[in-house]
């Protein structure tokens, strides 16, 4: 997976994380959150209802589709992101 970001003022920022690594960190993130965010309660989000078990599957079965746009946004200012598999 690569992420980029394009500032306005010409410089460009790249981060490659592989789809492996990602998918075992969303593997293990929920012990992670719930040992670091215990005083954090919202009415929005709840950790505990989140399947990351399936979300990690999901990213491992994106491994198939190399070259796929998952999000690209461009802001009025000319900072793009892309985040490509």
């Amino acid at each position: 997976m690569k992420i980029q970001v394009c500032l306005s003022q010409g410089k460009k920022i790249e981060i490659i994380v592989p789809v492996l690594l990602f998918a075992l960190v969303l593997r293990f993130l929920p012990r992670i959150a719930i040992k670091c965010m215990p005083a954090i309660k919202s009415d929005k989000l709840d950790i505990k209802q989140l399947n990351f078990k399936m979300l990690s599957k999901a990213f491992l079965s994106l491994r198939k589709y190399k070259g796929l746009i998952l999000v690209e946004v461009k802001s009025c200012d000319g900072t793009t992101v892309i985040i490509k598999i």
